[in-house]
């Protein structure tokens, strides 16, 4: 193997690295379990894995899955569930950062039911979806799109008709990686080369 290609085998793999290192991301699961052992009214605020639901509006449920309706047996413990067209709640990061939503399991306790999904993106403006739910009909959920958000805003849309919403997943926006890492990655690759051309260096201080 030569110098050339061994240098450039090592570069590849320190900037596979780099690159490696900018696009860890952590997934939040927000499930609600063991907030009930049957029926609990939400409070003004829930916080979960890092982040926080804010009951914004209506009267809003966290149901366990032991309740009578034997739909919810399909699930897998704890639900939020949606109590009047009025209701509404704001998730946002504890710690003020960017994410994305990526997943959801949705359904409907009584009757069809209507929820809406809007993500306020970080660049301006809000991405929107709205769902028509079935009556015991349970939905997992993935979405396109909603990345780089300052907050998620979920309504129901219909009165009495108890929508109901759970194990909701969020993911960190990229971060970019810190000056000072690629600083480091280009010496690496810097004192690489040095070491395969010793004779440069020290024809040059000769």
């Amino acid at each position: 193997m030569t110098r050339a290609w061994k240098f450039f085998s090592m570069s590849k793999i320190i900037a596979i690295s780099l690159f490696f290192f900018a696009n860890v991301t952590n997934a939040s699961l927000v499930t609600f379990n063991g907030t009930t052992s049957s029926v609990t009214s939400v409070e003004n605020s829930y916080t979960e894995n890092s982040f926080i639901m804010t009951n914004v509006n209506g009267t809003n449920y966290f149901i366990d899955n032991s309740f009578s309706n034997l739909f919810l047996n399909n699930w897998d413990d704890d639900v939020l569930e949606f109590n009047s067209a009025t209701s509404k709640v704001i998730f946002t990061s504890a710690s003020n950062s960017l994410f994305n939503f990526t997943n959801a399991s949705l359904g409907s306790l009584n009757s069809a039911a209507e929820i809406q999904i809007e993500g306020m993106l970080s660049a301006g403006g809000s991405i929107v979806q709205i769902f028509n739910l079935a009556l015991n009909t349970k939905e997992d959920i993935i979405f396109s799109g909603f990345n780089n958000l300052t907050s998620l805003t979920i309504s129901s849309l219909t009165d009495g008709q108890y929508a109901i919403i759970d194990d909701l997943a969020f993911t960190p926006s990229s971060v970019p990686v810190p000056s000072a890492v690629w600083l480091l990655g280009s010496g690496l690759i810097g004192l690489i080369g040095m070491k395969k051309n010793p004779s440069k260096l020290s024809g040059k201080y000769a």
